[in-house]
């Protein structure tokens, strides 16, 4: 079978089997081309890892306040938090046992109890001032993405000793770490959680 082409009032015949070719070349091409001008971010490009610098207390805001710095320790990002949450943070750095299990601590022991895996967590994007970040699960069938206060899931993060991810767009707005305490901070303890 043939088709027939007209190029500049000239009429081609091509075997069909050339067309097919002709076509898949082109869709390949431009697909290429598609690839070569979006920049792709590899998986391990597009979050940033960071660990919990510690606990503050910001006296304007009248809040406690959480430092998330990246392992290079050039840029953190602070997130202020509820005084339930900052307690739980706080006293998990410390390494501090209660006497009886706290929320966290309760959510910890039936995550493990059900066999449900705690991967990850990820602050994933910050709108109207407040940031928003989901728990990654596993419970041997699939995996569970889980809407989370930022607050919560760092405090089972640290539970769990699981990683703490910032969505890199993110993270490229944080502070470099010198400037994150030209913020008047004061540093936190146990006393000053529980007068509140």
């Amino acid at each position: 079978m043939s088709i027939y082409i007209t190029v500049k009032g000239s009429i081609l015949s091509l075997p069909m089997r050339r067309i097919q070719c002709l076509w898949i070349m082109t869709v390949v091409s431009v697909l290429l081309t598609m690839s070569c001008r979006s920049p792709v971010r590899s998986a391990t490009d597009e979050y940033v890892q960071v660990e919990v610098k510690g606990v503050s207390f910001d006296p304007i805001a009248n809040s406690p306040v959480v430092i998330l710095q990246n392992q290079e320790e050039t840029k953190a990002i602070p997130i202020w938090v509820g005084l339930a949450e900052a307690q739980a943070i706080h006293l998990q750095l410390q390494g501090a046992v209660t006497p009886r299990p706290m929320t966290h601590d309760l959510l910890k022991n039936i995550l493990e109890k059900v066999g449900v895996g705690f991967e990850k967590v990820i602050v994933t994007e910050m709108k109207d001032n407040t940031y928003y970040a989901f728990i990654y699960l596993a419970n041997g069938k699939m995996p569970l993405q889980i809407d989370s206060r930022p607050s919560d899931a760092i405090a089972l993060a640290l539970r769990f000793h699981r990683p703490i991810f910032v969505a890199a767009p993110l993270f490229d707005t944080a502070l470099p770490s010198s400037e994150s305490h030209a913020v008047k901070l004061e540093p936190i303890s146990w006393r000053m959680i529980q007068t509140f």
